[in-house]
């Protein structure tokens, strides 16, 4: 790989990231439907919003391929890490924005909710106590609570670079499928 091919990698990447990123926003925002409203709709709506999030990195890989260049198989995954590590940083953003001036307690609340069902509540019985469901629904309260945005934020960025470490790979091959 010559370092014009690397330039325009790093380049496309960054742009490519902030379009992934998007895709993921939305799928965010589709996830925070589903808790308010519950309804089959939006869940439906979230599934296929991650398929095409998931689905966005090898097109972006295949449309650089077929427009700019030919990539090898270490040259596409090292766009699709780059798209990937980007759109993680984006995504990171929007999650530290949210959980800061937006959330308000509102996912713990609805996890919580969701615990208190009744059909829930019998199931969790069968394994436990109901002394120990209710020191789970307050730990869980407490710990939320006290969880620094900062913390939160890092450790979902953590997880999904972790993530795109072990798909971009699969997503870059499946790019070039396609291409060669």
């Amino acid at each position: 790989m010559n370092q014009e091919t690397n330039k325009l990698i790093s380049a496309h990447a960054a742009q490519n990231g902030l379009f992934l990123g998007g895709a993921w926003i939305v799928a965010d925002c589709l996830f925070l439907a589903t808790l308010s409203q519950q309804n089959s709709f939006w869940s439906a709506m979230w599934i296929v919003g991650v398929a095409l999030s998931l689905a966005l990195t090898p097109v972006l890989v295949r449309h650089f391929c077929t427009h700019i260049t030919l990539l090898n198989m270490g040259s596409a995954w090292k766009l699709a890490w780059r798209t990937w590590a980007n759109a993680s940083l984006v995504s990171a953003l929007a999650h530290f924005i949210y959980f800061k001036f937006l959330d308000g307690g509102f996912i713990v609340q609805t996890y919580i909710n969701i615990l208190n069902q009744p059909l829930i509540v019998d199931q969790m019985t069968t394994m436990v106590s109901e002394q120990e469901i209710n020191t789970l629904k307050e730990e869980m309260t407490n710990m939320a609570m006290s969880f620094p945005v900062i913390e939160l934020t890092l450790n979902l960025l953590i997880m999904t670079l972790i993530a795109g470490l072990i798909l971009t790979p699969l997503l870059a091959w499946i790019g070039l499928k396609k291409v060669v």
